[in-house]
Order: C-alpha cells, then structure tokens, then sequence
C-alpha cells in the first residue's frame, strides 16, 4: 500500500499553515526523534518522508505508522488528524 504525505497541512479555516508545514516532512522529524522501534525501517521512512516521498508499506508497517502518529505527544490534534485521513484515502 501507497502513503503518500506529501502535503501542506491547513489551519482550522482551511488555508494553509504559513510558513508551509509539510505533512510528510513533520512525520519524518518525529519518526527521526524516536529512541524505540525498528531503527533502520524508521529512518528509511524518515529519509523518504523528509525528501517528499512516497512510502510503500504492507499492512503490519502500516498499522505500525499509524500508531506511531496517533500516540506521539508532540503531534497536535490539528496535524494528526489531517495525517491519519490521509491514511483512508
């Protein structure tokens, strides 16, 4: 499955956040902050996310991005959600 994150995320009136916050690029940093999970696979993602790429994932590393996103205590509610209904697209 395709996940693809590349995107500006938008304040609650519907424009977009300034200066430009890429959703993807937000990801990346907080997958790179991480001290616990499969390091290697983390920062692969990371280093995709942060270049604005695509990531190819099965369902397991699905559910495991997911999860990280929903968990994270940095993230805003403003972020995630418009994350994780990218995620249902």
């Amino acid at each position: 499955m395709k996940i693809d994150l590349n995107f500006n995320l938008v304040s609650l009136t519907g424009e977009e956040i300034q200066p430009a916050q890429n959703a993807g690029q937000l990801v990346g940093q907080v997958l790179s902050g991480l001290n616990k999970g499969n390091s290697i696979k983390l920062f692969d993602w990371a280093i995709k996310l942060w270049n604005k790429e695509a990531l190819e994932v099965d369902e397991v590393d699905f559910d495991v991005l997911k999860a990280l996103i929903e968990e994270d205590q940095n993230l805003t509610v403003l972020s995630k959600a418009q994350i994780l209904k990218r995620f249902k697209k």
